[in-house]
């Protein structure tokens, strides 16, 4: 019965073929998904190898973004994030949403206002920092969340990542606890919605040992 009033209501609210904002994208930005998973499955295993959960992880990207402000970086920069490695990668990413800021990738370092070395070891970095932040700006869906550079800029808002982000799900339907192997190249809009956002969103963990499905562009 519950779910007949549930599904009566979603028509009633869609337009259309369009269905309402908070169905697309139940989080207003990438800094409230991860809120808003920890709060619900701040327990559950992220990256398996690491030992990381949910919790963990949003430990790890408030010490970042205090990190980052300490480097003199500030919300609505634009900083270029170099590959400094596997989950560490994961961790500044969010660390920089965390703080305000926008995501430059690609393969040159074009409309970046900000740089952070390859050769630093983050998690020696952030250590000292405290794991609560309060971010003096909470990005909207509408706000620049990406710029991607590669033969010309591509330009993403936080609502383009979530929204795909919330299709993929929808078309998989991954089930909580799914292992998930992702095998694509790091640092392309790709891999920020593959492997830094889905399984944050969809409760999947990441691992090399034993998935239940890889994602890849290697043609098998």
């Amino acid at each position: 019965m519950k779910d007949i009033i549930k599904d009566i209501i979603y028509n009633a609210q869609c337009y259309g073929n369009v269905e309402p904002i908070e169905y697309m994208t139940p989080y207003s930005s990438t800094q409230s998904l991860i809120e808003g998973q920890n709060i619900k499955e701040g327990e559950r295993l992220l990256y398996s190898e690491n030992s990381i959960t949910n919790f963990k992880f949003y430990e790890l990207v408030q010490k970042t973004a205090h990190w980052l402000e300490r480097q003199g970086i500030s919300y609505n920069d634009k900083i270029y994030l170099p590959n400094i490695g596997n989950v560490y990668n994961e961790i500044l990413l969010f660390g920089i949403w965390q703080l305000g800021g926008i995501v430059v990738i690609g393969e040159n370092k074009i409309n970046a206002t900000k740089y952070i070395s390859e050769k630093i070891n983050l998690f020696d970095e952030i250590k000292c920092f405290p794991s609560i932040y309060q971010p003096k700006k909470k990005p909207i869906l509408s706000d620049i969340a990406l710029i991607y550079n590669f033969t010309r800029s591509i330009t993403l808002s936080h609502y383009n990542l979530l929204v795909n982000t919330s299709a993929l799900q929808k078309k998989l339907d991954f089930k909580p606890g799914t292992k998930v192997y992702v095998d694509i190249p790091i640092l392309g809009p790709d891999w920020v919605i593959f492997n830094a956002i889905f399984p944050i969103y969809s409760d999947i963990i990441l691992t090399k040992n034993n998935p239940d499905i890889t994602f890849s562009r290697k043609k098998i």
